[in-house]
């Protein structure tokens, strides 16, 4: 029943937004909207559009697509696609934000007052996100000591089960902020990780985690972001 309300809640916000019609702010404060905290205590599926809409009525921020960009690469604008959006409890905007961009192979643009939804290539030429900001640097930096100051984390018993099950039982038992990237990891949330019961630094405990999926970890400025590890 959660579920369906958090579906359902992000389904009323983009209808009351009229699809992007939130208050506008201005240039200087676009940045630090997109610092603001997120909460979204559950994984959802929702359509692009509604999860857009959802970050334009809660967080004053004016999202646009630019259909002509995503025609320009012959590209189908993604306002009607299907995301998939992972558990993020405390994570910037601008995290949840990205995540929705990525399965729809777009990035954003910041443009005056709005963030401009863009193709993630101009002329068959890959284009990146936005850098981080200061306070999202600092933030990465802040979560690498962290994590380096990890004592052992004990896993009390054998744990077998799909990556988005085992990964969601870390981060509820070891308070971690693991985030699995939809984009690469497409259809196969049941890929399945086994941790042996022990007593784990960070580093082997993420490594036994990961070692039957071939994926390896990021650490973001908020979370800990896990991808395909890439061919050598």
């Amino acid at each position: 029943m959660f579920r369906s309300a958090i579906v359902t809640s992000i389904g009323v916000v983009a209808l009351a937004c009229q699809f992007f019609l939130p208050v506008a702010v201005s240039a200087g404060e676009v940045e630090d909207k997109l610092t603001e905290r997120i909460q979204l205590g559950i994984a959802v599926q929702t359509p692009f559009k509604e999860a857009l809409g959802y970050l334009s009525r809660f967080h004053g921020l004016k999202i646009e697509i630019d259909e002509e960009a995503f025609a320009r690469e012959n590209r189908k604008n993604p306002k009607d696609m299907r995301t998939s959006i992972a558990k993020m409890d405390g994570v910037f905007v601008n995290t949840f934000l990205r995540y929705v961009l990525l399965q729809a192979d777009a990035i954003y643009i910041i443009r005056d007052k709005s963030i401009v939804i863009v193709p993630n290539t101009e002329k068959g030429k890959p284009l990146s996100f936005p850098p981080y900001s200061e306070k999202e640097l600092k933030a990465q930096e802040q979560l690498r000591d962290a994590v380096a100051k990890k004592g052992e984390l004990k896993i009390e018993k054998d744990v077998e089960g799909p990556i988005l099950d085992t990964s969601d039982l870390l981060n509820n038992q070891l308070h971690l902020r693991l985030i699995i990237d939809p984009a690469e990891f497409k259809g196969a949330g049941g890929e399945k990780a086994v941790i042996k019961a022990g007593k784990y630094a960070f580093k082997d405990l993420m490594a036994e985690l990961l070692k039957g999926i071939k994926a390896t970890f990021q650490i973001e400025p908020d979370h800990i972001r896990i991808v395909r590890q890439r061919e050598s």
